[in-house]
């Protein structure tokens, strides 16, 4: 008889504790943008959205965030570069590199653009929710 196992990701059913949390979710596709905010907000948290690099620094340089969720490929300016720059005024903020298509060392080299965790899309939802929670915990953030 199997004994049951201890769980290492929060279950679906308790995606609600998020509230207080602001991200900032940096994604030009429409549809991506959609998902991810519907995710975000069902589970209480903020979201303020930008659409390339240039705009995600602008709003991490006048608004405080808990987080920043950051495509790697974008117009404009893509993820490595806003990160870049985002970590010149603000070290502490976690910077979780979001993509569907990144070098496959990208895992082993995303300190060197300031981000601290990589997510492969398309993600699923527990893996969003549990590296939101897990970063904004450990940064001290409203959870």
């Amino acid at each position: 008889m199997n004994s049951p196992q201890p769980r290492s990701h929060t279950e679906p059913s308790s995606f609600n504790d998020l509230a207080g949390i602001s991200v900032l979710l940096v994604e030009d596709v429409e549809f991506n943008i959609m998902v991810a905010e519907k995710m975000i907000t069902n589970w209480k948290a903020t979201v303020d959205v930008a659409e390339n690099g240039v705009i995600a620094v602008s709003k991490a340089r006048e608004n405080k965030y808990d987080i920043v969720l950051m495509d790697l490929q974008m117009p404009v300016m893509d993820g490595y570069d806003a990160s870049r720059y985002i970590r010149q005024f603000n070290q502490h903020i976690p910077i979780i590199a979001l993509t569907a298509s990144a070098p496959p060392d990208i895992k082993h080299r995303i300190g060197e653009f300031g981000m601290n965790a990589f997510l492969a899309k398309p993600f699923k939802q527990a893996d969003l929710y549990n590296i939101i929670h897990l970063f904004c915990k450990t940064n001290g953030s409203k959870l």
